[in-house]
């Protein structure tokens, strides 16, 4: 890992500290895995490649491959990859006050550039699954249907 790598995982590890506190006060995760299956809730997981750099460095590769409606992090009905989860995973939850979590993932998401941006580091920001893909060799549904 460069210098530069190491010093925008902590920035981002800062951006995500700040993300917490934010959200403490729009709502309260039950961590019951239900926001994970993605397609459920008509989404899809996109993360910078800054943050798969931070999730596979803070947590390892998945544990399985990534699927149009399941995380290869997820264990069982929960993420066994809490610390080093994606700004979507962090703010996105059942029971949050949507528009605010919205405003939150916004905000966090352009500080994340910035530090991409700073440090000399590609901007990428596609399926989570499908960087996965790339870095760690799986076979995500998402990069099969592209």
């Amino acid at each position: 890992m460069t210098q530069e790598e190491s010093a925008a995982l902590a920035e981002l590890a800062e951006v995500y500290r700040m993300v917490e506190t934010q959200i403490s006060a729009a709502g309260e995760c039950k961590q019951c895995g239900a926001c994970c299956h993605f397609k459920t809730f008509g989404h899809r997981l996109y993360a910078t490649g800054l943050e798969v750099l931070y999730l596979i460095t803070t947590e390892g590769p998945p544990k399985a491959e990534f699927g149009e409606d399941s995380c290869g992090y997820q264990d069982g009905a929960l993420c066994g990859a809490r610390g080093g989860r994606a700004l979507g995973c962090r703010t996105f939850f059942c029971g949050g006050d949507m528009e605010r979590m919205r405003a939150i993932h916004e905000e966090a998401l352009q500080a994340i550039k910035a530090i991409s941006d700073r440090h000399g580091l590609a901007w990428q920001y596609e399926a989570l699954g499908v960087q996965m893909e790339r870095v760690c060799g799986g076979k995500s549904p998402e990069v099969q249907s592209q």
